[in-house]
């Protein structure tokens, strides 16, 4: 299971985490839960399934953009 986070200054930046696990530290006041997902699959391009595997089992999170054009 993992939670979904939306930047509020920026929505196309998320956050992805274990639903069971510490929360990172930058998950503050400017992130907004989205909710909870069963699988690490999205249709957006920019979300890469395979690194997210990765960073989740390393760091406990995977950030991207769904946009990459405003984080520029």
């Amino acid at each position: 299971m993992f939670n979904i986070y939306h930047h509020r200054s920026d929505r196309s930046i998320v956050c992805v985490t274990r639903a069971a696990g510490v929360m990172p530290r930058f998950l503050d006041e400017s992130w907004e839960y989205e909710g909870r997902s069963t699988s690490l699959r999205t249709e957006t391009p920019t979300y890469d399934s395979d690194c997210a595997s990765i960073a989740i089992r390393r760091t406990g999170y995977y950030l991207y953009a769904t946009d990459c054009s405003s984080v520029v």
